[in-house]
């Protein structure tokens, strides 16, 4: 580990209490409480600027030490949608704070593997691998820059930046990139797990999905070593395309955070055993003293699952405090109607009804080009396309919101998508059809609705899929309701899409003590990672879908619904040798890509 300790966190060390920090690699690094509050570490996207917002604290970052992939860069450079890691000073409530560093580490940067081909089910994410990763790109979450969904091709060189899930060794992307290189020689980065290590004393190798990884003694490793089944962030330089082989200039692994502190993640829940087990971006969390937010979220979090963990390092494990729900419910696409500044609300037409969205300093707002946009930019008659959820006080809140060019859809295109996960309450049945509750929503079927094969009885785990209305209470038109009731689609009704209802498969990483730590907040330059932190009035205009005004007519009108109330070291090395000029054949090479197999 660097024996230098930044200026900035030297000045930290002026004030109350020392907050101290142990990497895995036993040096013990204190900091002080300082400046506006305590010293605090957040881990997530960047939601927006003038200043930079980050889980929903406004971050100044005048004077700050920007890192990207491993280089001095300057906050120009940041863009929203990039997961960082911000190190500073806090205030009090946890809103606000200095930034001293701000870390971006891309998860991948290499050539896509194969032509992106849109999900069967959702045709709004496109997949494509590179370096063997499954990327899912999301139109309307993910943020585009410098290029769009339909320019994506086999062989682009691209920068990916969001949340890998364990489970299924897939890369949710946060942010889409063209990469600054290309072709052999480029440096790359990917991630993923381990397999098929062979190792000697010059060095050795292993395949993370369908790359071969080589490293020798100048390579930087985990102080604890390699294994199978290690999910791992590698950084190096692309040495040959047919077959793809990358050499590593430094191997990290994704473990737990160091030392003792608050903390803030936002990930995909993976290894989960119960509320007091489980991790989030591979950092163990301990839930079970937690509050959830919304309640019913402690009763269907799982695998794959996207959260915003808050609480207190202590012995590596995260005492979560709050676990905020952060996968999306609702998908609303349509015209701005009104904007109020005051209280932060839009209200937008998607052509059957008008919803009220609130927005807040964790809503990632940009526009089609990638570009951040602030608040008081939405006006009046802007088309937009919003990814929701129902927050604990009942309201629809935005995480994401893009504004859509001129001319981009119309009309036509409007439309509110609801997929929600959630318990059955309050299950009433007719011949025709029937109703219940399902995480403070009112859900509604007939007899177009697809069911399970084993029936709907209430305390059923279930997934719904359909279209988001609203009658004073926010109801869903079902097309399917898929039975989750067990590990993996239990319905057997043929649902063959993948829906985030993931078992774990082996608990890849080892929940000890890492000394590597391979999670976002890493470079070259800083070995420490610092992923740490301190802490409606929806108008119905008309039926959403033909049918709905014949539903229930057999239902008693007294139905109700009821809202549901890191730091690690290694030893650093030389980075293998590569041509610093592609020879004349590997720049034939660049012109075909071999795809991953």
């Amino acid at each position: 580990m660097r024996q230098q300790i930044p200026e900035r966190l030297r000045r930290l060390a002026v004030v109350l209490a020392a907050l101290t920090l142990t990497s895995c690699g036993g040096e013990t690094l204190s900091l002080a409480g300082g400046g506006i509050g305590g010293t605090g570490f957040v881990s997530g996207p960047i939601a927006g600027f003038g200043s930079i917002f980050v889980n929903g604290v406004e971050f100044d970052v005048t004077g700050a030490d920007v890192v990207i992939d491993g280089r001095p860069a300057s906050e120009a450079q940041l863009g929203v949608g990039m997961v960082v890691n911000v190190e500073g000073s806090l205030s009090e409530d946890g809103t606000r704070g200095e930034a001293h560093r701000v870390v971006y580490d891309p998860e991948l940067i290499g050539p896509i593997g194969a032509t992106p081909q849109a999900d069967q089910t959702r045709p709004a994410i496109l997949r494509f691998p590179v370096f063997g990763t499954e990327v899912e790109a999301e139109s309307g979450y993910t943020v585009f820059s410098g290029l769009a969904p339909e320019t994506l091709k086999a062989a682009l060189f691209v920068e990916v930046t969001g949340y890998f899930d364990e489970a299924t060794g897939r890369l949710r992307a946060s942010r889409l990139s063209p990469a600054a290189g290309s072709g052999v020689g480029a440096d790359v980065r990917l991630v993923g797990l381990v397999s098929g290590l062979q190792t000697d004393a010059a060095g050795g190798s292993f395949r993370v999905g369908s790359t071969q990884v080589e490293f020798n003694g100048g390579t930087r490793l985990p102080q604890t070593g390699l294994r199978d089944g290690q999910t791992v962030s590698v950084r190096g330089r692309l040495a040959a395309l047919d077959p793809v082989l990358v050499l590593a200039k430094e191997i990290r692994e994704r473990g737990p955070i160091g030392g003792t502190g608050r903390a803030s993640i936002e990930g995909l829940v993976s290894g989960f055993t119960g509320v007091g087990a489980f991790r989030v971006d591979g950092q163990p969390v301990d839930a079970s003293g937690a509050r959830f937010e919304p309640p019913a979220l402690a009763g269907i979090v799982q695998n794959g699952h996207q959260v915003l963990v808050r609480g207190t390092i202590q012995q590596g494990v995260l005492m979560a405090s709050v676990v905020e729900n952060r996968s999306e419910e609702v998908e609303i696409e349509g015209r701005v109607t009104h904007v109020d500044t005051g209280t932060r609300d839009l209200l937008v037409d998607s052509g059957s009804t008008t919803f009220s969205l609130r927005v807040d300093t964790r809503t990632l707002i940009s526009d089609d080009a990638g570009q951040a946009l602030r608040f008081d930019a939405l006006v009046p008659g802007d088309r937009i396309e919003a990814r929701v959820l129902r927050d604990a006080a009942g309201r629809l809140a935005a995480l994401r919101i893009e504004r859509k060019g001129t001319g981009d859809g119309g009309a036509d295109e409007d439309r509110a998508e609801a997929e929600v996960e959630g318990i059955v309450q309050g299950l009433i049945q007719t011949q025709s059809g029937g109703e219940f509750q399902l995480s403070g929503y009112r859900v509604r079927f007939d007899a177009s609705t697809r069911l399970p094969a084993s029936g709907l009885f209430d305390g059923q785990r279930v997934e719904v899929e359909g279209t988001l209305s609203a009658d004073g209470d926010l109801i869903i038109l079902a097309r399917e309701i898929k039975d989750r009731s067990s590990q993996g689609d239990g319905s057997g009704d043929g649902d063959h899409s993948d829906d985030g209802d993931h078992s774990d498969d082996g608990d890849h990483s080892d929940d000890g003590d890492h000394s590597d730590d391979g999670s976002r907040g890493n470079s070259s330059n800083d070995d420490e990672n610092e992923k740490t932190f301190s802490e409606g009035e929806n108008k119905p205009k008309a039926p959403a879908r033909d049918h709905a005004a014949l539903l229930f007519a057999d239902l008693s009108e007294a139905v109700s619904a009821t809202p549901s109330a890191a730091f690690r070291s290694n030893t650093p090395g030389t980075a293998p040798r590569i041509p610093d000029h592609p020879s004349a054949q590997e720049q034939a090479e660049t012109q075909v890509l071999a795809q991953p197999t």
